[in-house]
Order: C-alpha cells, then sequence, then structure tokens
C-alpha cells in the first residue's frame, strides 16, 4: 500500500515564502519605526554571524544549524 504524503501550501505556492516574511516587515516598520543606522546595524550584525558560520568546520556547522538557519 502506497504512503499518502501531506503537501503543504508553501511547498505548492513558493512566493508565500516571501510574501509572509515581507508583510510581517511591513507591519513591524509600522508599528516600531525603525531608524537606518539601527537596520544597517542589524544586518551588519546578521552578515558577521553567517560569515562566522560558514567558516565552522562541517562538525560545528551541524551543530549550529539552527543557529545559520534562524539568521
Amino acid at each position: 500500500m502506497a504512503k499518502t504524503f501531506k503537501i503543504y501550501i508553501w511547498k505548492k505556492a513558493t512566493f508565500l515564502r516571501l510574501l509572509l516574511p515581507l508583510i510581517l516587515g511591513i507591519i513591524l516598520e509600522f508599528f516600531f519605526k525603525l531608524n537606518g543606522y539601527l537596520i544597517i546595524i542589524i544586518a551588519i550584525s546578521l552578515a558577521t554571524v553567517m560569515l562566522v558560520i560558514s567558516k565552522l568546520p562541517e562538525v560545528l556547522k551541524f551543530k549550529f544549524r539552527f543557529f545559520h538557519g534562524v539568521v
């Protein structure tokens, strides 16, 4: 007997993967009014963390894969 797999909506309509964070970003900007310097500091910090994680050995990359996904 064949297994049935559940296909989620974001697997079929991949534009939702981009649309939902875009909507969330617009809502956050509307309510919190972040200034440009703070956004630049956050972007540089996230880029630095991504660079550090990408330079780690494979064992540590696997161990910290959650952080890489969050960033």
